[in-house]
């Protein structure tokens, strides 16, 4: 058997198994393109829940933000928040050696308890609704299927009675999982779950569902590199004939898979292979041992609450339409971050008594990274567009932002936004996960992202290449399939 034998036998039994998954992947990425898998976000909870009470005087709050202290190792909390939740109100919440921990607002520990029928009630009139039907569901379903969250169940699924919506309660605790209307249920069955295989059945063994991607996305690039090859060899056989390079398939179905095949091989095997990186665990060594990490360092942690300002909270409070508090830092400065109604958030400067935004200038980056890489070297810039690897196709990451690399030995990109005290940590390793999966996949490319007119065009452009050579390859296969199972004549 000869090397061309091989490679065509090889991609004619692939492409017979793994064809039709092609189909359903390009045809779902269309979808994905402008709808998500459905999901209760934080800027929704912002603007159903009630705003905060004022605090005034906040001796009493934080006489509470004290009382958690015990909860917290050496008194720093991971995470600390004021914000609502329909079971208990307002509350306090604090994380801390891998547990959460909630509060009243005097500082007195809550249990978690499995919601009312008055809660309930009380959660369907956030989206002044009324419940047609309460179920509960003992096991994960198509809409939560994520391991992580059996430790919520039982679930409390709230049938509202206006666009089909479906509100999920934890059992655990009461808090919203997740919400759904009927428009968002369909567009999911067309483009997240069968792009992401989100099948309940698959995706509750995390171990189970990573395979099967790895699996489909590893025949899946060895069929498109053994068609690659066979696609080239066929027009070089063809350049000496009379008509030149071209496709001397009669079949309509084997020319345009020919044709489109080989044009849009390399988009097709880098789409798909980038899908099975995007499971992949990108070498640690690629760090090398560095000596410090910053994403720890910089992390937006909670500081001891002594580094707070007593004052700070009722000022901010007394703006009004404020949704939740977060205590938060970047290094060392204490910050205070509130959202508002419409999902927007503004950052406080935790260190003075009146509400001042955040304002972060070179000198202070330079002395807090001094701090954190002593005796290294590094380099700010100031962005106003986004670069190669601080890059949001809609937007969600703010301009303009300071850039500051490390010359250490995982080489990290801090980008730090002044107003909102967001820091983004990449080393060597996050930017290699970009390479691999997110330019590749999602073409986070920043001459596309500035584009969004043209981003789509290209993405429609190749998945409908994909889809071309993806349809004709689901006939071939069947082709096949047919000649294969079909008796041989006796002579």
């Amino acid at each position: 058997m000869t090397f061309r034998t091989l490679m065509i036998k090889t991609h004619r039994v692939l492409g017979t198994l793994v064809s039709i998954f092609f189909v359903a992947w390009f045809l779902s990425a269309f979808v994905m393109i402008y709808h998500g898998f459905p999901k209760f976000s934080s800027d929704e909870a912002h603007r159903l829940h009630p705003s905060l009470p004022n605090f005034s005087p906040s001796d009493s709050l934080l006489a509470g933000m004290e009382a958690m202290r015990t909860h917290s190792p050496e008194g720093k909390p991971s995470s600390l928040s004021l914000s609502y939740n329909p079971v208990v109100g307002h509350h306090l919440a604090t994380s801390g050696g891998g547990e959460e921990h909630w509060f009243t607002l005097e500082g007195k520990a809550i249990t978690p308890e499995a919601p009312t029928v008055e809660v309930c009630h009380r959660v369907a009139a956030l989206w002044s609704d009324k419940i047609e039907r309460i179920d509960t569901l003992t096991t994960l379903d198509q809409w939560t299927p994520f391991s992580r969250l059996r430790e919520d169940l039982p679930f409390y699924r709230l049938n509202l009675s206006q666009q089909g919506r479906e509100v999920y309660l934890s059992g655990r605790d009461g808090h919203i999982i997740t919400e759904h209307t009927r428009s968002e249920r369909v567009w999911a069955w067309l483009g997240a779950i069968p792009h992401w295989v989100y099948f309940t059945w698959i995706r509750e063994n995390r171990d189970l569902w990573e395979n099967l991607i790895i699996f489909f996305s590893g025949l899946g690039s060895l069929m498109t590199l053994t068609g690659l090859y066979i696609g080239i060899d066929v027009f070089v056989r063809t350049r000496k004939s009379k008509r030149g390079v071209h496709s001397p398939y009669k079949r309509r179905s084997y020319r345009w898979h020919h044709i489109m095949g080989t044009l849009g091989g390399i988009f097709i095997l880098v789409w798909v292979f980038s899908g099975l990186m995007s499971l992949a665990d990108i070498p640690k060594s690629i760090n090398g041992s560095p000596k410090q990490n910053a994403r720890e360092v910089l992390g937006e942690q909670a500081l001891p609450l002594g580094s707070y300002s007593k004052n700070l909270i009722s000022q901010i409070l007394s703006r009004g339409d404020v949704r939740s508090l977060r205590w938060s830092s970047v290094g060392n400065i204490p910050t205070i971050k509130a959202a508002d109604s419409l999902g927007q958030t503004t950052c406080y400067d935790a260190r003075t008594d009146f509400p001042t935004p955040l304002s972060l200038e070179r000198p202070q980056l330079e002395q807090l990274i001094g701090r954190i890489y002593t005796g290294h070297t590094w380099q700010i810039d100031r962005l106003e567009e986004y670069d190669g690897y601080y890059i949001s196709r809609n937007g969600s990451l703010p301009l303009p932002v300071w850039r500051i690399q490390i010359e250490a030995e995982d080489n990290p990109y801090i980008y730090v936004h002044s107003q909102s005290g967001m820091v983004r940590t990449l080393d060597r390793r996050d930017r290699w996960q970009m390479w691999v999966y997110n330019k590749p996949h999602s073409l986070k490319f920043t001459w596309l992202v500035d584009k969004p007119i043209l981003w789509q065009i290209v993405c429609w452009v190749l998945l409908l290449v994909g889809t071309v050579v993806s349809v004709t390859g689901v006939i071939l296969g069947v082709r096949y399939l047919r000649r294969s199972l079909k008796p041989k004549s006796k002579r």
